[in-house]
């Protein structure tokens, strides 16, 4: 660690596979030594360990949630004058030390840096990738990592529901409303002739599959209230007659389904898991080889690779 007020560390992480048979290394730049000074990221035992180490004082933050395959975005951000560590994934705290453990530590003279091992070890750590490594010698906090992880979430829409600006609303007394969210605020549907139309995108991978050679991604925080009819619509660039093709997501007979579609191919999910009266975060992912798989809360629920 160098001798500024703190340090904030920021890298987008993917596990492809791992070797759980022994600790795996994803950055370190200290030692494996109790010895050593620096800063470390690790897997040990299905948990993300985050290691920071000064010659007086030892942080240690954890994230047990790591989803092999799927994209994170990690914070690790120092406060020296506060004594205070922090772990943010996704834009998300997850775990902070506040009382870190004092050392009587020599300084570190050796100062490489390695992502895939430790400082003085060589180990099967199984395949990441790592991407977009950001560093400063200062502290940067809880509004900067959700800043970061927004900026650089690789979205080609990004609709963060804050405020209205130019909107076009029509009807009277049947607008939608911004509430609060589950992240700042959120649009409001109650059902009763509201919807929100974001326009043509056909000759977009946005709202044409078609037009999707590395696959698609698609990330909201969804709060779902009561269901008034066996079919209700949440999500849809699809015509109700059968003939279009694109993508759906709605409640079908009390179930979460989504629907992807091609000219040729649909593929299905079906989600039978509670999804009312509260914020669950719903990621799709789908290409082609792939096929179509949903995740419920960091939580992989249905896939349909046919």
């Amino acid at each position: 660690m160098s001798e500024e007020d703190g340090a904030t560390l920021a890298f987008w992480m993917k596990i492809v596979s791992k070797n759980s048979t022994s600790d795996m290394y994803y950055f370190s730049s200290g030692d494996i030594t109790e010895m050593s000074s620096g800063v470390t990221v690790l897997c040990k035992n299905e948990t993300i360990l985050t290691l920071m180490w000064t010659s007086t004082k030892f942080w240690k933050t954890s994230w047990d949630s790591p989803v092999k395959g799927m994209w994170h975005h990690l914070i690790i951000a120092l406060d020296k004058n506060l004594g205070l560590m922090e772990f943010y994934v996704d834009g998300v705290k997850v775990d902070e030390d506040d009382a870190p453990d004092n050392r009587d530590a020599l300084p570190q003279l050796d100062q490489d840096v390695f992502f895939g091992r430790p400082k003085n070890a060589i180990q099967n750590v199984g395949e990441i990738i790592i991407d977009e490594v950001m560093f400063w010698n200062n502290y940067h906090g809880f509004e900067f990592a959700k800043r970061i992880y927004n900026m650089y979430t690789d979205h080609v829409y990004y609709m963060p529901m804050e405020e209205t600006q130019r909107d076009v609303l029509v009807g009277s007394g049947l607008n939608a409303k911004l509430v609060e969210g589950k992240v700042g605020k959120g649009i409001n549907l109650n059902g009763v002739n509201q919807w929100i139309d974001l326009g043509q995108h056909g000759d977009e991978c946005f709202g044409n599959l078609e037009m999707c050679p590395h696959g698609y991604t698609l990330s909201m925080w969804l709060k779902v209230g009561p269901n008034n009819a066996p079919e209700m619509y949440y999500f849809s660039s699809v015509e109700q007659n059968g003939t279009s093709y694109g993508i759906i997501l709605q409640s079908l007979d009390g179930k979460f389904v989504v629907k992807f579609s091609t000219k040729n191919k649909i593929w299905r999910v079906d989600y039978a898991g509670q999804m009312k009266g509260q914020w669950y975060h719903v990621v799709l992912t789908w290409n082609r080889e792939d096929g179509l798989h949903l995740w419920i809360d960091g939580h992989a629920v249905a896939t349909d690779e046919e």
